[in-house]
C-alpha cells in the first residue's frame, strides 16, 4: 500500500505521469455526480442507436473511456510501485500483486455499474433485431 502511494510521487515526476494526473484531477472530472453523467450519457445513445442486445461492451467501453485518466493514474502508481519495492530488494510476491490489481480493479466498478445500466435503459427503445424466418405480428 505504501509502495503504492510512493508510486503516485515517482509516477508524477515523468511527463505522462504529470500529464495523467493533471487530466485525472482537473474540476470537471472529479465532480462524481458530473462523471456520473457523462459515463451515462455517451453509453446510453450509444445502446440506443445500435439495433440488438448485444451491445454492452461498447457501452462499458465508452463509460471507461471517460474514467480513463483516474484508471490509467492508478495503473502507472501501481507500476511504479512494484519497481519501488523491487529497486528495495523487497519484490512484491502474488498476493500482493494480487492485492494491487484489486485496488486498480475496483476503480472499473462505477464506469462498468453505470454502463451496464445505461445499456439495460437504452436497450427498452431500441429496435430488436428481426431473425429472417420470423413471423410479424399485424
Amino acid at each position: 500500500l505504501l509502495a503504492h502511494e510512493l508510486g503516485h510521487i515517482g509516477a508524477r515526476n515523468t511527463d505522462v505521469g504529470e500529464f495523467i494526473a493533471n487530466t485525472r484531477h482537473t474540476p470537471a472530472l472529479r465532480n462524481a455526480i458530473g462523471k456520473a453523467a457523462l459515463m451515462t450519457v455517451p453509453a446510453g445513445l450509444a445502446a440506443a442507436f445500435i439495433p440488438g442486445d448485444g451491445d454492452i461492451d461498447e457501452s462499458i467501453a465508452l463509460s471507461a473511456l471517460i474514467a480513463a485518466p483516474e484508471i490509467l493514474d492508478e495503473v502507472n502508481a501501481t507500476r511504479h510501485g512494484l519497481g519501488i519495492m523491487k529497486d528495495a530488494g523487497m519484490r512484491a510476491d502474488v498476493g500482493q500483486r494480487a492485492r494491487m490489481a484489486g485496488g486498480i480493479l475496483s476503480y472499473m466498478a462505477l464506469p462498468i455499474a453505470l454502463g451496464g445500466v445505461a445499456n439495460a435503459t437504452a436497450n427498452l427503445v431500441d429496435e430488436d433485431l428481426k431473425s429472417p424466418g420470423e413471423i410479424q405480428p399485424i
